[in-house]
């Protein structure tokens, strides 16, 4: 597999991670991605400095086009 696609494939892997709650392997997956933005990202999880809280608003049906 290309760096590139290996890179991507574990950015996305990190962020779904993140997403379900998954803090380890979040941490895991940014380990293995060499940007700054993945490697502070590691740093932050490693630290306990990551609020995985999320909230939702409320919207309501907005038409895009006519």
């Amino acid at each position: 597999m290309e760096k590139e696609l290996r890179t991507w494939l574990s950015a996305r892997r990190c962020d779904t991670a993140y997403r379900c709650g998954d803090l380890a392997a979040a941490r895991e997956w940014a380990l293995q991605i060499d940007t700054p933005f993945y490697k502070r990202f590691a740093e932050r999880l490693a630290a306990g400095q990551i609020d995985a809280k999320r909230c939702s608003c409320p919207v309501g049906f907005v038409r895009q086009h006519t």
